[in-house]
């Protein structure tokens, strides 16, 4: 595919898996991690798409995915509040109800509706 490209489902759950493992392994060696924001960050995983490149699959992660995070179905809550959280994507109340009903999750947000941290609900 050229440059302009659509992304599937199972390439949007890609990216995802990969923020996420970069995410995790960085919280697991107690280091910082890259907020993938340069197409370099994103090279590992174009290397394994052999239609999309880094820069292609960066400003797809930036532009579409990091804003509907927490949209995405058939994806485990908690690897997506934690993506969320780590790059700060503000949740409103609706979403965070809807997401909460979803997930049986209990999500604390900050005053600028930013996660500040979640637990499984007591049912």
């Amino acid at each position: 595919m050229g440059r302009g490209s659509g992304y599937t489902k199972e390439e949007d759950q890609k990216l995802i898996a990969y923020a996420y493992q970069k995410i995790k392994h960085s919280f697991d060696f107690g280091y910082q991690c890259s907020k993938l924001a340069t197409a370099k960050d994103w090279e590992e995983l174009a290397s394994e798409m052999e239609d999309k490149n880094a820069e292609s699959l960066e400003q797809h992660f930036r532009k579409l995915l990091k804003v509907k995070i927490y949209g995405f179905e058939d994806t485990d809550p908690e690897i997506l509040l934690t993506i969320g959280k780590h790059w700060e994507v503000p949740m409103n109340n609706k979403i965070k109800a809807a997401f909460e009903e979803k997930s049986g999750m209990s999500i604390q947000l900050n005053r600028e509706m930013k996660i500040v941290n979640w637990s499984k609900s007591a049912n």
